[in-house]
Parts: structure tokens; sequence; C-alpha cells
């Protein structure tokens, strides 16, 4: 079905991964006309590896289980593991987009030159068309992980370099000398495939994480500690047991071979897996401090240390880009985030954003469907009486009291913990009544 994109009540969706698919789901759901702008030729984003730019590569699982991984009311096949391959991902994705009838809706190879607010309305450009679409308003769900972070470090190097979002297999690594560069999931489960195939495998990271296992006791991670956060005990104090707990379960990370972290657990985005521990405690992984700099094909670390390498892998993550909005729009001038709970424009009541946090204990998708729920019910509901002006205040209290105990590092300005924003999402969405 074709709609004409000037409809007072349209609404424009940009992107098609995880986001974008269940924010289509719940406007479908409220009768909330939209069209859903696609860069690619398919859906799935960062999950589907015949795109271009995608985020994964042969070994990549999810690192959170696929019982907390779950869009709410859509569960995983029972016959997936607990932590499903990116394969069976995609496939999940598909599954969700096909019962819920959303690729009809969907425009491909569409890209969004600009967004731009104008007398109330949105002025979309897409590429290869004359004039700009006019919308009532406009979700951001384009994702944040396709603009490479990669750090400077003095000096040149003069191997191979690449940033993980091109890396595609532990065949990369076969017989040579490899340096990951990052503490966090990718660069620990790039290590990991070294210990199999690379001649040796050194990882530098700024400072000392804690490591997260897969699994404890048999069962998930992250369905135990998200358990334990439901206990009504202070945050610091359910930080400080998950942390015991850990640490009682596995040791301390230095008696691997690892750095000792200079921060309680959840204060950083930790790392999730299994197997890095027992790899760096084997000595199949060299554990270094930060970069100091490059002489040719050696590495100079700020320890001293010094490793010849043929290859750096850059786990470093990515630059948070919405190349189609003007940037003010989303961070003030010290780039902290303006939005509020990571959803609403704090002045446009039309600008809304699906999928830009990093979650700090979890998977994000069961989030971004309570966020795509409460733009939908904020758009759907008739509001009187002032009403509207009453739930903006609460989500501006809900947004002051989230909390902030996380290492002051660009990584974080998007963070959010799981279960307390999980919550305050929950009780904004029940005042709507």
């Amino acid at each position: 079905m074709t709609h004409d994109a000037t409809t007072p009540l349209r609404h424009c969706i940009i992107g098609a991964g995880a986001a974008g698919l269940t924010a289509a789901k719940n406007f479908r759901e409220r009768s909330i006309a939209f069209d859903c702008l696609e860069k690619n030729a398919d859906i799935g984003g960062l999950w589907n590896a015949a795109l271009p730019g995608a985020a994964v590569h042969k070994t990549t699982h999810m690192v959170s289980s696929k019982r907390m991984s779950r869009f709410n009311g859509f569960p995983m096949p029972a016959s997936y593991p607990d932590y499903p391959s990116h394969v069976q991902v995609l496939d999940y994705l598909r599954s969700y987009a096909e019962a819920f009838d959303l690729t009809r809706d969907i425009q491909f190879n569409t890209i969004v030159e600009r967004a731009e607010p104008q007398d109330g309305r949105w002025r979309i450009q897409v590429a290869g068309e004359a004039g700009p679409r006019t919308y009532s308003g406009v979700v951001v769900a384009n994702g944040h992980h396709f603009k490479p972070h990669t750090p400077e470090f003095p000096g040149q190097f003069s191997g191979e370099v690449m940033h993980v979002r091109d890396y595609e297999g532990p065949e990369q690594l076969n017989g040579k000398r490899v340096l990951i560069v990052g503490g966090g999931t990718s660069g620990c489960d790039v290590a990991v495939d070294g210990a199999h195939r690379a001649v040796r495998v050194v990882h530098s990271m700024r400072r000392g994480y804690h490591v997260i296992p897969k699994f404890i006791l048999g069962r998930p991670c992250d369905v135990l500690l998200d358990r334990l956060m439901k206990w009504p005990l202070p945050l610091r104090l359910r930080d400080a047991l998950c942390e015991r707990l850990l640490t009682t379960l596995n040791g301390p990370p230095e008696r691997y071979g690892m750095q000792k972290p200079d921060h309680r657990l959840f204060e950083t985005h930790p790392a999730i897996s299994q197997l890095y521990p027992y790899y760096a405690g084997h000595g199949k992984i060299h554990v270094m401090p930060n970069i100091d700099r490059f002489e040719g094909p050696t590495a100079v670390f700020e320890n001293g240390h010094r490793e010849e390498l043929d290859l750096i892998v850059y786990a470093t993550g990515y630059e948070i880009s919405i190349p189609f909005l003007d940037p003010s729009l989303v961070f003030d001038g010290n780039g902290a985030l303006k939005l509020l709970m990571n959803i609403f424009h704090p002045e446009l009541n039309t600008l809304f954003f699906v999928g830009l946090m990093q979650v700090n204990g979890g998977s994000g998708w069961p989030l971004m469907d309570q966020q795509a729920k409460l733009i939908a019910d904020f758009i759907a509901k008739p509001w009187t009486n002032g009403g509207r002006e009453k739930w903006l205040e609460r989500l501006r209290r809900h947004h002051a009291a989230r909390p902030q105990h996380y290492v002051n590092t660009p990584r974080h300005k998007i963070e959010v913990r799981r279960y307390e924003y999980r919550k305050a999402l929950t009780q904004l969405q029940a005042a709507f009544g």
C-alpha cells in the first residue's frame, strides 16, 4: 500500500535494523501512519552480514542471552542456543518483520541526506529526489555502530591495520603477530580467535576491565544478574553483591594475567567473554597497558615493553553519527547527549530516537521495544487538560534521576543501566493510563 508522504499525521522512521523494526511494529499497532526509510537493500542493520558495513563476523554470537534479548512478547525459537549466532539473530529479525507485516512499509535503497524541522513539520531530503518530502515527525533509528573510532598514537606503524568493523573471521589472523587495541567485548572476541590462529596475541587496554562470563553455574549470566538487580537494595549494594559473586566464582582478573580494574563493576561498560580469562591464564593472550608510540613494526607500551607486530586490530568502538541531522539537535556544546531518557528531544515534540543507547547489563532490544511503545503512545494519545505538559514534566524527573556512576569516557555518553532504565520506562508507560 502506498501513501502520500505529505499526509499531516504521517511519520518517518529512519532505519530498518532492530530499532527501526520495533518502531514500525509499535506504530502499526497504534495505527500511526509511517514510512520506514532504509538505506540498504535489506533489513537487519549491523546483524546482516550481507550488507555493507555490517558489524558481525564469522564467529559472532550475541553477548546477551536469547531470553534477555528477545523483543517483548516475541520469544526466540526454543531450538536456539542460549547465545544465538549472528545468522540466527538475522533469521529472528526476519521472522519478526514477517509476523507483523513490516516490510510493506519499508522503502529500501532510500538514503536520507538531510532532515530539518520547519514550521512544525519535518523536511526529509532523500538522495536522488528533486525536492524534500514532508512528514509530521521523525523517529531516528539508524544505529550508532557504523562510524569506526580509531585513536591516534605517536609514531608510525608499518604493518597492516584494520578496525574490528572490517574483521571478517579468524583466518585473517593466521600466522600473524597480532595486537588488539581496546578492552570491550569485540576486542576480547578477536583476542580469543587469535589464541587459536595467530603466532602471538597482544591485547592493549587503557585500564583493567571486569570481564563477565556468559555462564554462571550453567545458566546465562545476564539472567542471574537481572534477578539480583530486582532485590530491594540500594543500587551500590546490588552492584557490590554482583561484583562479589563474580569474584568468588571466577577470581580477580589479575590472577589471569590481566590488569586490575581501577573501577567498580558496572562503572564501565563491561566486557562479556567466557574464554578470555582462560586463554589469558594460559599465556595465549598477553595483556598490555596503553600504547605509548609506534616505531615501524614495533609497538612500545607505557610500561616500556616492546612488541614486533604484523597486524593491529582496533576494537576501539564507534563515533555516534547521525549524518542527516544538525548535531546541535542531539548534543550540547560539551558533546553530551541532550535527549531526555535517550528518546525525547527537550524542545521538539516531533523528534524521537530509538536505540540511541549503550546498555550496561544486558540487551538493548527489549528496551528499544519499550522506547518505541512510549513514542507511539505519546503520538497517539488525545491529550487534554494539560496532560501532555504534566507527562513531559514526569519524563524530565525520570531523566534527572537516572544513575550516573560511569567512568568519564566518550563511550559512556549514551550509557544506560538496564534494570533501572527498564523500570523508568515502565513507569512512564503506566502514566499514560
